[in-house]
């Protein structure tokens, strides 16, 4: 597709960094305007939706994204089956903390979440407009994990992930960790955390949609390389 929002999964490790670019917000017509109003009326009797700002991608052209600024209830909409009116899915990322010995940190989501009690990488969450894409994945590190900035060194690795659909974007960073480190995950979004080298390992289904991305940035790489990059996604096809 032009836009870059094809029908599959696409992979590209960056070098360098992701342009976020801000686009106008499309017109809504009638019927997305109802299911709207439908979804905030459902996350108002909720206690653990929260119609927050997210970003809704509209074109990926190279290492530059269109999106335009939303709320969560408009991504909602569309996981109901209502489309949007541009773009598809939103800006999300993701976080992959990894020991010394290729062991990563994974996280069983809090049951009482959308997709709860399946198993995923170490953080993640959506991007709000404005900030840094790979600060952002930090971030929620810090908020699901309780891990300090200052405790993660500079990211080995950043991908941009386009797809699966309905998903939209997702950047997905790669963060060695020490040893010693002590994750303090936050029990209203993480139900229990787990080191383990490949998602087979893991007593539990890991998202589908989140095994997907992974196998498409080439992991589990291998145990050799475990210290150094995996392949890119385009050396793999």
């Amino acid at each position: 597709m032009a836009d870059g929002l094809g029908d599959g999964c696409v992979a590209v490790r960056l070098d360098r960094a992701l342009e976020m670019r801000r686009v106008d917000q499309p017109a809504v017509d009638d019927g997305f305007a109802r299911a709207l109003a439908a979804t905030r009326r459902e996350m108002a009797g909720s206690e653990v939706m929260f119609d927050g700002v997210i970003a809704i991608p509209v074109a990926v052209r190279g290492h530059v994204v269109d999106s335009y600024e939303a709320t969560y209830a408009w991504h909602l909409t569309e996981r109901g089956g209502t489309p949007l009116p541009a773009g598809r899915g939103m800006v999300a990322m993701a976080l992959i903390l990894e020991r010394p010995d290729g062991s990563v940190l994974w996280q069983r989501r809090a049951a009482r979440l959308v997709f709860g009690g399946t198993w995923d990488v170490s953080a993640a969450g959506s991007w709000h407009p404005g900030e840094d894409p790979v600060e952002a994945a930090y971030r929620e590190g810090s908020e699901e994990l309780g891990v300090p900035r200052d405790r993660l060194g500079q990211p080995r690795d950043v991908w941009m992930v386009v797809g699966p659909p309905p998903r939209g974007v997702t950047v997905l960073v790669r963060s060695p960790v020490p040893s010693e480190l002590v994750p303090r995950p936050n029990p209203a979004e993480v139900d229990e955390v787990r080191w383990a080298r490949t998602p087979d390992e893991l007593p539990g289904d890991v998202w589908n949609v989140r095994r997907r991305m992974l196998t498409e940035i080439g992991f589990p790489w291998d145990p050799e390389r475990a210290s150094g990059s995996p392949p890119r996604a385009s050396d793999r096809r």
